[in-house]
């Protein structure tokens, strides 16, 4: 499994139309990565790289290569596992975020840090839910959001928006498996998703509670 493979899988989820490949702005050298960044700033293992020129968004995405080789050679679409689980939980939400920027710069609204990972979180659960095995879905939902530890080196500002973001995502992602169980690919829960994506963050955090 690559980037693009999920990249076509969420345009598919979302009906999305997007100007860039997944592709064609990914990194994998830490170096390349380490020359876009300033000193401070932390470098986790996937981080997507924003920068706005004259008007003008500039994206990179930064998978480490471990990420893409356990991919490779445990595909998730062969079945997942403890082989390849938490390495497509990383991948799912740096093309998520790719996805999302992307989207949004071209309907020129603005997306915010909070609503970035809100849908990461969402898109990483649907994708882990997607490849595991049928009936699994309570399983995952305890992976994601109850066995949750978050990096040491966040700041409190950080800290607070992954916390308050899980906290929403979790929340959905139960309510969606409520409603419709673990079949996800129905066409109400996927009318439901394309709804939910294209409201604006107000209208998201509304629609959550």
């Amino acid at each position: 499994m690559t980037p693009g493979h999920l990249q076509a899988a969420f345009t598919e989820w979302y009906e999305l139309e997007l100007p860039l490949d997944v592709e064609t702005v990914l990194i994998s050298d830490p170096i390349q990565r380490d020359a876009l960044l300033p000193p401070q700033v932390r470098r986790p293992p996937e981080q997507l790289l924003v920068r706005e020129d004259d008007g003008e968004l500039e994206l990179a995405l930064f998978l480490e290569s471990e990420i893409l080789d356990t991919l490779q050679r445990h595909d998730p679409r062969d079945g997942l596992s403890d082989a390849n689980l938490a390495r497509l939980a990383l991948m799912a939400e740096g093309v998520s975020h790719f996805v999302c920027v992307s989207w949004n710069g071209r309907h020129n609204r603005s997306v915010s840090a909070l609503e970035l990972e809100l849908q990461g979180d969402i898109d990483t659960f649907l994708t882990c839910v997607r490849y595991a095995d049928q009936g699994n879905a309570g399983a995952i939902m305890m992976q994601l959001f109850d066995h949750i530890r978050f990096a040491s080196d966040l700041d409190a500002e950080e800290r607070s928006r992954y916390a308050t973001a899980h906290r929403l995502a979790a929340r959905y992602c139960l309510d969606l498996l409520r409603r419709y169980g673990d079949r996800l690919e129905q066409s109400a829960a996927r009318r439901e998703l394309r709804r939910f994506y294209r409201l604006d963050r107000g209208a998201k955090f509304a629609a959550i509670g």
